[in-house]
C-alpha cells in the first residue's frame, strides 16, 4: 500500500509572516482549501473563492492545483499546478491569505489510516477552541465518549470565562471546576438557564446563558417594545437577516425566537479584548499592526454589505471591535454588538453612535454602508493616534469635517486614507473592498 506524507498546512499573519493556524493531515490524498464551509480548510476572505485550491498527492508528491477565479500565487508567480515541497508558501489571490507546507521528509502513515482516532485526519494545532467554533475539518481533541467531550468543552468554558473576569459573580464561581456545569442560574428562558446579566439599555437587556455545555448571549427586548408590532418585526428581521451568514468577524446568530413573551436572540459568545480596551492599555499601535487588524474589519463589512439582505452595522467603533482570544478560522477582528445593525432602506427607529465615529449625513439620514466606511476612518485614526477621533474635527472652507492631517506622527499615506474613509460625502468614500487594496500599498 503506497504511503501519504502527513503534511500541515499553517495560515501566517499577513504581515508578521508568524503562524495563526494549523491544520494536519495524514489519510487523505485531496485536500480542499476555499471559502465554503464544505471544505476541508474554511479561510474567510473576500478574494478566496469558494473552492479556491485543491492539495493532490500523486506519485509520491504533493501538488497544489488552482481553482479560484483569483488564482494562486507563488514566489509572486500565478500557477495553475505547481508542486509542493517543504516550507513553500502559496497566496490566494494576489492579495489574499499566505499557507505554508510543511511536508516531513518521511513518513509512515498508509492510505486509509488516521493519526487520530477522529473521523477525520485533518487536526487543529492552534489553541483549544470553545465549543461554539465552527471549523468542520479540524479536531482539536479526541472525543471518545460524549460524556468525556461534554467535560472537556465546560472546563474550557469555565477556564475562558475565568481569564475574562466573568467567572465568578459577587465572589461564586459560576461553573463546577469539576463537571463544568452552572452552579446557579438566576433564572430560565426555554431552555436556557441564564446566569449573569451582561448589560441593559433602553430597548432591552443582555445576558450570559448555558446550554448543553455551551455559553452563549440573550437579547431580549423589553416587554414594553416587545409589544409594539413594529418594533417586534424589525428585531425578528434584524437578526434573521444575519442568521445566515458563518463569516469568523460576525458572532453566530444561534436562534431568533419569542420566550416568555419577549422578543429574543441567542448568539455566539465571543471572548477577547476590545480595541478600546487595547488602546487603553498600551497606548497608539503601529501602522503595521493597525492595518493588520483594519484588514480584517474590512472583511467584515464586506460580508455584511454584500449580504443577500445588506446589512448596516450603524455602530461600529472600538468597543464593539474584540479581538478574539480564541481564532476562528484564522480571524482575529470580531464585529458585535448588532443592537443598531440595519439593512439599506429600513428607516425604523434613530441611527445612535459613539461621538466621533458619526458619519455626518446621520443627522439626516438612515446609515449606510458608506457610514461604517466613516466609522472605520475614525476607528484607524483612533488605533494609530490613541486619541478619541472627535479631538480632530475643525472647521475648513467647506465647514466642519474630521481632519486627520493635524494627527502628530502619521505617514502621509495613512493621512490620505482617513481622508478617503472620512469624505463629508458619503458617495466619495471607498467600499470595503477598495479601502483594503489601498491598506495592502501602504504596507
Amino acid at each position: 500500500m503506497p504511503l501519504v506524507d502527513v503534511i500541515t498546512l499553517i495560515l501566517l499573519h499577513p504581515l508578521k509572516s508568524t503562524p495563526i493556524q494549523s491544520w494536519t493531515f495524514a489519510q487523505e490524498t485531496k485536500i480542499s482549501v476555499g471559502r465554503s464551509t464544505d471544505n476541508d480548510v474554511v479561510l474567510y476572505s473576500a478574494v478566496v473563492s469558494r473552492h479556491h485550491v485543491e492539495l493532490c498527492y500523486e506519485n509520491s508528491v504533493w501538488e497544489v492545483v488552482s481553482l479560484g477565479a483569483n488564482g494562486t500565487y507563488m514566489d509572486n508567480q500565478r500557477v495553475t499546478r505547481s508542486p509542493l515541497k517543504d516550507g513553500a508558501v502559496f497566496r490566494l489571490a494576489r492579495s489574499g491569505p499566505n499557507i505554508q507546507v510543511n511536508i516531513p521528509s518521511t513518513s509512515s502513515t498508509p492510505v486509509g489510516q488516521s493519526i487520530t482516532p477522529s473521523s477525520r485526519s485533518a487536526r487543529s494545532n492552534s489553541s483549544p477552541s470553545v465549543p461554539l467554533s465552527n471549523q468542520p475539518s479540524s479536531v482539536s481533541q479526541p472525543q471518545s465518549a460524549s460524556s468525556d467531550a461534554f467535560a472537556l468543552a465546560s472546563e474550557r468554558i469555565s477556564k475562558i470565562l475565568e481569564n475574562e473576569g466573568t467567572a465568578s459573580v459577587s465572589g461564586e464561581l459560576l461553573f463546577d471546576t469539576q463537571t463544568g456545569r452552572p452552579l446557579r442560574a438566576i433564572n430560565r428562558a426555554g431552555a436556557y438557564q441564564i446566569l449573569k446579566l451582561l448589560g441593559r439599555g433602553p430597548m432591552g437587556q443582555s445576558h450570559l446563558v448555558w446550554r448543553n455545555g455551551q455559553t452563549f448571549v440573550m437579547k431580549q427586548l423589553h416587554e414594553k417594545w416587545g409589544r409594539n408590532p413594529q418594533v417586534a418585526a424589525a428585531f425578528q428581521t434584524q437578526f434573521r437577516s444575519l442568521q445566515p451568514l458563518q463569516h469568523p468577524g460576525i458572532p453566530r446568530v444561534i436562534d431568533v425566537l419569542e420566550l416568555n413573551g419577549q422578543q429574543t436572540v441567542v448568539m455566539e459568545m465571543v471572548y477577547g479584548q476590545s480595541l478600546a480596551e487595547l488602546v487603553a492599555a498600551q497606548g497608539r499601535i503601529s501602522q503595521a499592526e493597525a492595518i493588520a487588524l483594519t484588514l480584517e474589519i474590512c472583511d467584515v463589512l464586506e460580508e455584511l454589505h454584500n449580504a443577500p439582505s445588506p446589512i448596516v452595522h450603524g455602530d461600529l467603533h472600538p468597543r464593539h471591535l474584540l479581538r478574539r482570544q480564541v481564532l476562528r478560522s484564522g480571524q482575529e477582528m470580531v464585529l458585535i454588538d448588532f443592537g443598531l445593525s440595519r439593512w439599506q432602506g429600513w428607516k425604523a427607529g434613530l441611527p445612535c453612535a459613539s461621538e466621533g465615529y458619526v458619519a455626518p449625513e446621520l443627522a439626516s439620514q438612515i446609515p449606510t454602508a458608506a457610514s461604517d466606511v466613516y466609522a472605520l476612518g475614525a476607528t484607524l485614526a483612533f488605533l494609530l493616534t490613541g486619541q478619541n477621533p472627535k479631538n480632530f474635527y475643525g472647521t475648513s472652507e467647506n465647514g466642519e469635517r474630521f481632519q486627520p492631517e493635524t494627527m502628530e506622527g502619521l505617514e502621509p499615506t495613512a493621512v490620505n486614507l482617513i481622508q478617503h474613509l472620512t469624505n463629508p460625502n458619503p458617495v466619495s468614500r471607498p467600499h470595503a473592498r477598495a479601502i483594503a487594496q489601498m491598506l495592502r500599498q501602504i504596507i
